[in-house]
């Protein structure tokens, strides 16, 4: 094969799995998850080593509850490409969900200092924090996350928590009321104010996707 035929061919490559990253992307933002997992597992079926296939994969298999899948998924997609803050921090929250404490929190900082405005990471290890009754931390990581996105419902939830453990009532007022507020068209904001240690409304989902895709297929993820 030539350089020219090996150029084409490349080309053609970076195409396709572009064509199905897009195709997915639709899928996951109008949160039609089990039809963008499939487009998913089709694509790595013709491109296996593209890790942002793989990070796609684990999130719409978080988001359908398939926590093994996703961490396989999640693993090969920073074995391919190393540094993933993304994937680091799924990874974390799926830690957290099965008791991993310890090692939920290293992945959660360890998503934090690679990309230090990974708002998924700092919400996860603020409410991490908050079920440790770890409050001084927690507020700090949580206030933090606030900068990033003021109008993030659940940061608001977490920092109630943690104000009133510490007995701090005006800026737990505060934080509650923006949290209603921010929820009062949400009809399922009320059964998150009846758990007293537990996560804000949609934490069990993954946060919502918001990417890019380049000419080369790669994840560019837009922060607030």
């Amino acid at each position: 094969m030539d350089d020219h035929a090996r150029i084409r061919l490349c080309s053609d490559r970076q195409h396709g799995s572009l064509h199905h990253l897009r195709l997915g992307v639709v899928q996951v933002r109008n949160q039609n998850y089990a039809e963008a997992r499939g487009v998913f597992e089709r694509a790595l079926q013709r491109f296996p080593n593209q890790p942002n296939l793989y990070f796609l994969l684990g999130y719409t298999s978080r988001a359908l509850g398939f926590y093994d899948d996703a961490i396989m998924a999640l693993k090969r997609s920073l074995e391919l490409k190393p540094g993933n803050s993304d994937a680091l921090a799924s990874l974390g929250f799926l830690a957290d969900q099965r008791g991993q404490t310890e090692e939920a929190e290293r992945l959660l900082r360890q998503a934090i200092s690679l990309d230090p405005k990974n708002l998924p990471a700092h919400h996860d290890l603020g409410r991490l924090l908050v079920k440790a009754k770890r409050y001084d931390e927690a507020v700090a990581i949580l206030e933090r996350a606030l900068a990033l996105n003021g109008r993030e419902a659940g940061l608001h939830y977490q920092l109630f928590l943690a104000y009133s453990r510490l007995k701090r009532k005006a800026d737990a007022d505060r934080e509650l009321a923006v949290f209603k507020q921010l929820n009062s068209t949400r009809p399922a904001a009320a059964s998150a104010l009846k758990r007293d240690t537990g996560a804000a409304t949609g934490e069990s989902e993954p946060p919502p996707l918001s990417v890019s895709i380049g000419e080369e297929g790669e994840k560019k993820p837009r922060r607030p």
